[in-house]
């Protein structure tokens, strides 16, 4: 359909990764906060090498913080947002994440 193939190129577009993260920061309806989530994960998975220099660490602080807004919201979105932070750290030195690593920068932020 026209919305899939739409959805696909964006998908694999480089605005993907801005206008996502801003729709999740927003109140959008549950759909659009699942679709976003998956893509921003999918972003992070398969096309890290397209972020600026030095955008990874502020790419983690947005996904902090919608983990954070989203912890009683739709699971698929959270889902997607944890796979999103775990891909991340495999894309980043661990040194990035702070002396205690990825896992005592979690633990840290979230208990």
């Amino acid at each position: 359909s026209w919305a899939s193939d739409w959805l696909e190129a964006f998908a694999q577009s480089a605005h993907c990764w801005s206008i996502a993260d801003a729709l999740l920061h927003q109140s959008a309806d549950l759909a659009v906060q699942t679709q976003m989530a998956q893509a921003l994960r999918n972003k992070i998975q398969a096309d890290f090498e397209e972020l600026p220099a030095g955008a990874a660490d502020s790419l983690r602080g947005s996904l902090m913080e919608l983990l954070a807004k989203y912890a009683a919201g739709p699971a698929a979105a959270r889902s997607a947002l944890c796979q999103g932070i775990a891909a991340l750290a495999a894309h980043t030195e661990a040194a990035r994440w702070g002396a205690a690593g990825v896992v005592g920068f979690l633990q840290e932020r979230i208990g």
